[in-house]
């Protein structure tokens, strides 16, 4: 069996990005709402309105939970995502 190279962390926390904001499966986006707990916003800045975009408006509470929970374990917490 072959592993998969990892993908680069900037690399790897658009494409939890792009999968929490497009995908249609509701596991998918779970899972990258959690992942992205693992990476630092300030790096990638894209990553705290795309949480915040899924707690306002994903149809699935589980995911909205899950981002909620993501914005709140990241640091430093920024004031966008405080309000939200």
């Amino acid at each position: 069996f072959k592993k998969k190279p990892k993908a680069e962390p900037p690399t790897r926390a658009r494409q939890l990005v792009t999968t929490l904001q497009t995908d249609p499966d509701e596991k998918k986006r779970l899972a990258a709402a959690e992942e992205l707990r693992s990476f630092d916003p300030r790096n990638n800045p894209d990553m705290v309105p795309a949480l915040i975009g899924s707690l306002q408006q994903d149809p699935s509470p589980a995911v909205r939970g899950e981002a909620a929970e993501t914005l709140g374990r990241l640091k430093p917490v920024d004031q966008p995502a405080g309000l939200a």
